[in-house]
């Protein structure tokens, strides 16, 4: 965030939706630490954060 800069809703017409997502790479060199994180993110601790920036959670599959 930058001081001063202030964001406005774009109108719905322009709306669009992202979608973000993560995987554990199969050759990664931290891969237990990197689950952790993963794990963290989707989890309950975040819920907040993520509700407070207009996002949703994708449904778990």
């Amino acid at each position: 965030m930058v001081p001063g800069i202030e964001f406005i809703a774009f109108p719905p017409e322009f709306a669009r939706t992202f979608v973000f997502s993560a995987a554990l790479g199969s050759k990664a060199k931290e891969a237990n630490v990197a689950r952790t994180i993963l794990q963290f993110l989707a989890g309950p601790e975040t819920t907040a954060v993520v509700e407070a920036k207009g996002m949703d959670r994708a449904a778990a599959k």
